[in-house]
Formats: structure tokens, sequence, C-alpha cells
């Protein structure tokens, strides 16, 4: 048998269980107490042994309950012993979740339960402080998952670029949780026991929002927000809010508005008065209306349709003026050279290095994403101009590639692409094979490519690094584009741009 007793001392429900166990009811839908644990402890019969079980702990957690107070019973039935379990604030380390208090005889058990739940409630409030500190100004404190069916070094890796997405959108990051599973749960994504470890975390270091690298459904989503009462985003929402903090001009804020638009239609559901209908009825009152009225959801749904298309038109718009100045630029017959390559591996620098331009250069993500072009004389006299766009990732999401079609559409003319790889990343060459595999899919993998190791002054051995470079392309070179000589590279370029022509 269980108990929920709110602090009043009322019972608020009794449930039976079996031999087994003894579920703890969903309490998404009741109402919490003032401070940040729920108002209720959960009294019930404990089982087997005298420990608390998984599943006591998972409920403890994922609902903050005041506390569990476990019954144990002698062979005769009578009451033995009673067991308390309560949440406590993490320690430095992580640990501490939970406090599991020591085998108390039923007539001793404490008198001072609301004080002692009060001085709990502080202990939070003091820690949950000293956890937004740490994190800098104006940084929202973060929870990482990283959940999926790929090995675990796989797992570490996502996790590692998960951290820099954090990074570039301006969180601070609290805690981590990684999760390998055969499949996923269709309901949550992660397992029961991954999403309580969550509920703790977010618990102990005031955390206010939770990052999973999958992509979520809809309902998933909806279900992982109303079980850790947190919002919660997955990696293709943390990308769309990193474009849309860094965006400047006014094609790129259309281009992030459009694809915010395309991500958010599908996951529009309804809650409570969401449903409520807008214009229906009979009467005076509504003689402009006809039939049952249109559902406030459809309403917003229709709203996103019609701003899309405005978007569109303006998208469109504004590709055919880019359209008419690349033409204008074949008709003076201006050569160019766009610069690509994964995100962080130094485009900018080198774009700024080679066009003494003032491009953002920042050791983040998507530090820059607006096109830039800048005309550069080469040695030989020829005239050229240089682009610098958004740089590439692994799984970037598709409405992300079909809104920022207008950017990548700068690549349609190029006469090179100077492909910038990071040659410190252990992963360089992955990075490099997920860069040509976007240009395929845009289909500019026929155009010639210039394959440029950046960030050699990083390299511990930049002799050994050679031959790994090479298996990458045909004659790529190794520079430094913060510090080094750059001469040869702007000699390759003149030179690739002669053999170029002359193809064409």
């Amino acid at each position: 048998m269980g108990l929920l007793v709110d602090r009043t001392g009322s019972v608020s429900h009794v449930f039976v269980g079996d031999a087994k166990a003894i579920s703890v009811p969903e309490l998404g839908r009741f109402r919490n107490a003032t401070g940040r644990l729920k108002g209720l402890r959960w009294i019930s019969t404990l089982l087997r042994g005298d420990e608390p079980g998984r599943d006591d702990l998972n409920a403890l957690v994922r609902w903050r309950l005041d506390m569990l107070l476990l019954v144990g019973v002698d062979a005769e039935g009578e009451v033995a012993f009673l067991r308390e379990v309560h949440l406590a604030p993490a320690e430095d380390d992580g640990s501490g979740v939970y406090d599991v208090g020591e085998l108390d005889r039923p007539d001793e058990y404490r008198r001072d339960l609301l004080a002692h739940l009060h001085e709990l409630e502080a202990e939070f409030e003091r820690a949950a402080p000293r956890a937004r500190e740490t994190g800098g100004d104006q940084q929202t404190p973060a929870l990482l998952a990283v959940v999926g069916t790929r090995p675990k070094w796989e797992l570490e890796r996502e996790l590692e670029e998960l951290r820099q997405l954090a990074r570039a959108a301006g969180l601070d990051v609290k805690g981590e949780v990684v999760q390998r599973r055969e499949r996923f749960n269709p309901h949550t994504l992660l397992g029961q026991g991954r999403v309580s470890d969550l509920a703790a975390l977010a618990l102990t270091t005031d955390a206010q929002v939770v990052v999973l690298n999958e992509e979520l459904a809809p309902r998933q989503q909806v279900a992982l927000e109303d079980l850790l009462n947190l919002r919660v985003i997955d990696r293709t929402q943390l990308i769309l809010d990193i474009f849309a903090s860094r965006a400047r001009t006014h094609a790129g804020k259309l281009q992030v508005e459009s694809a915010r638009l395309r991500y958010m239609l599908p996951r529009l559901i309804g809650k409570g008065t969401g449903l409520t209908q807008i214009g229906g009825g009979k009467g005076a009152g509504f003689a402009r209306t006809k039939g049952a009225g249109e559902k406030k959801l459809e309403i917003d749904r229709r709203r996103i349709r019609e701003r899309l298309d405005g978007l569109e038109a303006e998208l469109k718009r504004l590709r055919q003026q880019r359209s008419l100045r690349r033409a204008r630029r074949q008709k003076n017959r201006l050569p160019h050279v766009a610069l690509v390559g994964y995100t962080n591996v130094g485009k900018s620098t080198l774009f700024n290095r080679l066009t003494d331009a003032s491009v953002l250069e920042e050791d983040m993500m998507f530090a820059s994403l607006d096109p830039t072009l800048r005309q550069r004389l080469l040695p030989g006299g020829q005239r050229v101009v240089f682009s610098d766009s958004v740089g590439f990732i692994e799984r970037l999401p598709k409405d992300l590639v079909n809104a920022f079609g207008a950017t990548l559409d700068e690549l349609e003319d190029a006469s090179l692409l100077l492909h910038v790889a990071d040659a410190s990343d252990p992963r360089v060459l992955e990075r490099v094979d997920a860069v040509r595999k976007l240009l395929r899919e845009l289909g500019r993998a026929d155009l010639p490519e210039l394959l440029v190791f950046n960030k050699l002054d990083a390299v511990e051995d930049p002799s050994a690094f050679g031959p790994l470079a090479r298996t990458a392309g045909k004659q790529p070179l190794m520079i430094s584009a913060r510090e080094g000589d750059l001469s040869p590279l702007v000699e390759r370029i003149e030179t690739s741009l002669a053999e170029s022509a002359v193809r064409a």
C-alpha cells in the first residue's frame, strides 16, 4: 500500500500494489507547493530488505517529492521500522542527489517534519545562486543529454560537439547525461532512469533548459517537458537559436525566421484552452460567423503558413537580386574564390588575412553567418572576388539548409572552392568528408577544390601530419591563417584559377 500525504497531513491518494511493486502515479497534473519540492510525501510499504528500490528513488527525483517514508514490516506484519529518504543539493562533484536516513523505530520518528522540509527548501535556495554565479553573465544554466544506438565512443564525440554548440548559444552547461540504447524509448527517447537523472540534476543545479542531441518528435518534447518541468530543446532548435542570435543582414534574418517557422509548424500542439474555438456559435453576438468556428491551433498554423509565404516571396526577390550581381561579376569576368569548410575551422580568420576584411573572428561555432564578399588583386595582376560563408556541420537540419539556400547560392558561380580544414582537430578527415558530402547534396561537388589545412601552429608534429593530410586530397596546403606566411596559398590560388580557366 502507498499513500500520498500533503503538508497539512491530509491523505490525497491511496494506492495498492502487488507483491512486486507499488507504482507511484503520474504527478505532473498535481499542483506544486510554493517551493522547489512538490509538497507531497510518499509513504509506502517496503516490500523487501531495508533499502529503497530504484523505482522509489526515480519517483522521488522525478516528481520532486518532499520525501519517501518507507515502512518495513516483520514476519507478523507489524511495523518494524521507518526509513526516510529525501532529496539533497548536489555536491561539487555531482554526488549527493538524495540522502537515505537511518532505520528509525516508529515511536522515535521525527516530530519536526515541517521545520525539516523548510530547512531542506532553504538548502536548495542557498545552493542555486552558487550554480548561477559560476556560469558568468547572462548565461542560462543547461543540461545536455546524448542518447543513441551508436557505439559509446561516437556518443561521447557527439557530446563534445553539443558542448560547443551550447557554448555558442550562450548556455552554461551544469550537467551531462549519456545513454547508449538498443532502441529509442518512443515516448521520451531516453530511458526512465536517465530522465530521473536529469530531473535530479535540474533540481540541484538550477538548470532551466535541457538539450538533446537527437531531433525530438513534438509529442516526445511535450512528454519530456511535462516530466522535467523544464524547457526541452533538441540539437536542431539549438542551432536555430544560434543562427537567430548571430544573423545580421536582412536576408540572414529572413532565412532564420523561415527555418524557425518551418521547424515550429509541425510542433504546434494544442493544450487545454489552446483548443478553444474562436468565432463559433449562433445568435446576435456571432452574426458575422458561420459554422462551429475555427480552433486557435488552426489559426496559429494558418498564420505561420501565411508568414512563410511572405518570407519565401521576399527571399525569392533577394535571390534574384543576388543573381543579377553574380551575372555582373561574370560579365566583368571576375573569378570567384569561395571559402567553405566545417564550422570553427578558421575560415573567417583566413578571409580577413586574404582580403583585409574585418569579419568577426572567434573560437566558437557559427561565429559568422552572413555571406561576405571582398575583392583582392593577386600578384599576377588579376582581380578576384573572395566570399566567406556559413560553416558546415554534420547533420545540418534540412530546413536550415533550405532556408540558407540564398547564402549557399554564392557557391553557384564559384571558380574555385577554398576548402579550409582544422589540422588540430582529431576528426579532421571526417570533417572534410562531411563538408564534401554536403557540397554533393547542394550540387556543388563538381567545382574545383583547393584543400587547405589550417591551424598548423596547433599541431604537435607538423611533419608527421603531412602524410595524413595527403590522404584527404591532392597536394593539400598546410598553413596557419592567424600568423603564418600566406604567399604560398595565394600562389596556389592563382595557379588553380588559371587551370580552371583553361578547362572552361
